[in-house]
């Protein structure tokens, strides 16, 4: 008597998977050996994940900077606040910082260069001795061409599934770091030479 063929193993969610083979004939007076099954086919488009947006984030300091072709930044420091995760002694946990530049008057969501920042210090926030913000720090690599960049931050809470761009805080001209959206004309302003 013939044996039936072995199992297929199952592989992560997603598309289907194959039918197994049909078994084929035995000889005269002896039954057939049945096909194997299927595998599983892997992991569709939909991860499941689910973007969380920054509750806010700035650049703290430095406003501009003059740096040589292909040096390292000086350290540029983000403010970063997410309820329930920033406030309070030490480092919030989750919080992905990145230092970046790109072209002058350009948006840092395509074409910037991003390094990453670590987390600095607790900073207060609204209230003296809230520590609601986080303080990041970070450098990066100043572009090899002589001329005018912008550079920024970004942030994410949901591991670089969505990010938060940031600019400058600027209170006198009411445009508060990513309350009112990452802006070209409050960037940090880089000048290579």
């Amino acid at each position: 008597m013939a044996t039936d063929g072995a199992d297929g193993t199952d592989g992560a969610d997603g598309a289907d998977g194959t039918d197994g083979a049909d078994g084929t004939d035995g000889a005269d007076g002896t039954d057939g050996t049945d096909g194997t099954d299927g595998t599983d086919g892997g992991t569709g488009g939909d991860t499941g994940l689910v973007p969380i947006p920054v509750d806010y984030c700035h650049v703290q300091w430095p406003c501009s900077m003059t740096a040589s072709p292909g040096s390292t930044s000086p350290v540029v420091y983000v403010w970063v606040y997410q309820a329930g995760v920033t406030p309070g002694v030490g480092e919030g946990a989750g919080m992905t910082v990145q230092v970046g530049v790109g072209p002058d008057g350009s948006s840092p969501s395509s074409g910037w260069a991003w390094s990453a920042a670590a987390w600095n210090d607790d900073k207060d926030g609204i209230n003296p001795g809230d520590l609601a913000n986080d303080e990041y720090a970070g450098s990066f690599t100043v572009p090899a061409t002589a001329a005018s960049y912008d550079y920024g931050a970004r942030v994410s809470a949901d591991g670089g599934l969505s990010w938060t761009h940031c600019d400058l805080r600027r209170r006198l001209r009411r445009q508060i770091g990513s309350d009112d959206g990452y802006s070209p004309s409050t960037a940090g302003a880089l000048t290579v030479n």
